[in-house]
């Protein structure tokens, strides 16, 4: 869910120009700090699942340790959910900061009759409109969670349904995937070449009963000539 988040943090980072030191010293050291960021999202979202875990064997065995598990509740909702509202603003912040760079680069263009065609460009402004549609759906799907997590942890305890959240869940994960095919030319080439090692592995083995293209040749020239070329 997140993992996009830092993605066009790191497109923010490295399309906007900044004399901020700060700025500088990220955009310097960007990928080791998209690293650790993926790292403890990775964690973090591990940690959720091995308590979701723990607490479905405790309903089933009932060990007695509903209050432990309560009060670590209480600690998860608030870590996850100052977790994705630093996402959310991380989100909304790098999209909307590219593109306004982005228009008042474009307006500097124009005016001094420079190409609005570069391909940098267009690829750069490609990114920044699927980062922005992307900006809106992580702000649609960010609040819902945010809500179904206060419905959960907090009185009166409303649970929504399993197939509301996965359906939630998998629309959100399927725009993503759509918005980086649209956005991610890397993605795009990935992609391709997983699908041709897949295709590539179903196939092996089966043997090719079609018969050879010289064949079908000589074949198709004694059908209209009634002469046997190799003869």
């Amino acid at each position: 869910m997140t993992s996009y988040v830092w993605l066009m943090f790191y497109y923010y980072i490295m399309i906007v120009p900044s004399q901020r030191a700060i700025i500088r010293w990220v955009k310097k050291n960007i990928k080791s700090i998209i690293y650790v960021m993926l790292f403890g999202d990775r964690l973090l979202f591990l940690g959720n699942a091995a308590y979701e875990i723990t607490l479905t064997l405790d309903s089933l065995y009932s060990n007695g340790t509903d209050f432990f598990l309560q009060d670590i509740a209480i600690v998860e909702f608030s870590i996850l959910s100052g977790y994705v509202l630093l996402c959310l603003c991380v989100m909304i912040f790098s999209s909307f900061a590219t593109a306004h760079y982005l228009s008042k680069h474009m307006k500097s263009l124009a005016a001094s009759d420079g190409s609005l065609f570069n391909p940098r460009l267009l690829s750069q402004i490609r990114v920044t409109i699927t980062g922005i549609l992307q900006g809106v759906l992580y702000l649609l799907f960010g609040l819902w969670y945010i809500a179904n997590m206060l419905c959960y942890y907090l009185p009166p305890y409303v649970t929504l349904s399993f197939f509301i959240r996965y359906t939630a869940t998998t629309l959100y994960i399927s725009i993503t995937t759509l918005n980086l095919w649209v956005g991610q030319t890397l993605f795009r080439e990935r992609a391709v070449h997983v699908w041709k090692a897949v295709k590539k592995h179903v196939c092996t083995g089966k043997e090719d009963l079609r018969p050879a293209e010289d064949t079908l040749t000589t074949a198709a020239t004694i059908q209209s000539t009634g002469v046997d070329t190799d003869g």
